[in-house]
């Protein structure tokens, strides 16, 4: 099939390929929230999901430009669809969902930002995540028969690279317009800066997800770091004693970075293995947490302990740590 015969094509076939778009954004959507909560779903997709059906005009042009000799098997992106996420580490979330519809068609990773950047770091725009995908079989969407192997370009940007990459398609990177080398430094500039402000957001994220922790989160942190660290115990401490621990000091905690917790506990971790038994603190998970709050509030957990039958446990850690209650 020569160009002008698959622009043809395109035209004929624009209402399937209108349902198909569509279709992709309803099952990518419907796996996200089946995997994520409705408050992580809500904030994940920062501009509504898009899909466009390619111009015939504009595959014409394409196929001669690359001189496709089957347009058919080579042209992936009749159908593109776009979905904007805040920052780098939610596009994984947008992959996996994309990967769990694989019994509807079969997902193929076309583009690798972080190889692309290493070889053209001056083309920012190009960090956009792409998939193409396949449908496995034939399916009727709204009356519309689409066909096996349809192809379909699924992209994936962060909100700053959408800003990018709109701004560079629309004024820079136009066939056949000339960019002055000035304008083309500015478009430089403006990728490290905004590659900066990806990273920026991300690493500012990945802090917020430390802090401002639930008694139930502190319950599941300080069970992973205790037994990554000190391994399984049978311990007689209950759930119910070392949670009033935390409802005690919840006021204190909400400001407590998980990670400096864990690396604290790290340090101390030998000693506290070495005196648990299953009548102590020590053969319990929070007393992660409550070494950290012994550490930066001796005197505030000393007076509002809540556990007199573990008073002796309280004096035992604050002396690990050098300090006398």
């Amino acid at each position: 099939m020569n160009a002008t015969a698959f622009g043809a094509y395109l035209d004929e076939r624009r209402s399937s390929l209108t349902s198909y778009g569509q279709y992709v954004i309803e099952a990518v959507t419907a796996s996200l929230r089946g995997d994520l909560t409705e408050v992580k779903f809500k904030s994940l997709l920062k501009v509504p999901p898009t899909f466009r059906v390619k111009d015939s005009a504009s595959a014409i042009q394409k196929i001669t430009l690359k001189g496709y000799k089957d347009p058919m098997a080579e042209l992936t992106d009749v159908v593109g669809v776009r979905f904007v996420v805040l920052l780098e580490s939610d596009i994984g979330l947008v992959e996996k969902a994309i990967i769990n519809c694989n019994g509807d068609w079969t997902p193929r990773k076309d583009r690798f930002p972080l190889f692309e950047i290493k070889e053209s770091p001056e083309a920012f725009q190009y960090q956009s995540t792409h998939f193409v995908i396949r449908l496995n079989q034939d399916i009727t969407i709204d009356g519309n028969l689409l066909h096996a192997d349809t192809p379909c370009e699924v992209q994936i940007r962060t909100l700053v690279q959408h800003a990018y990459a709109e701004f560079v398609h629309d004024r820079v990177y136009k066939p056949g317009k000339y960019v002055p080398s000035s304008v083309r430094r500015l478009v430089a500039r403006a990728m490290a800066m905004l590659e900066s402000t990806d990273l920026i957001f991300s690493e500012a994220a990945n802090e917020l997800a430390c802090v401002n922790l639930s008694v139930d989160q502190w319950m599941i942190e300080s069970e992973s770091v205790y037994s990554a660290l000190c391994g399984s115990f049978s311990t007689k401490v209950t759930e119910d004693e070392a949670r009033l621990f935390f409802e005690t000091f919840q006021d204190l905690i909400p400001s407590v970075n998980s990670r400096e917790v864990e690396e604290n506990f790290r340090k101390y971790a030998p000693s506290i293995t070495l005196h648990r038994n299953e009548e102590n603190v020590f053969g319990h998970h929070f007393v992660v947490v409550m070494l950290w709050l012994v550490s930066q509030h001796d005197q505030v957990v000393a007076a509002r302990w809540p556990m007199e039958k573990f008073r002796a446990d309280l004096t035992r850690l604050a002396a690990m740590l050098g300090i006398a209650l």
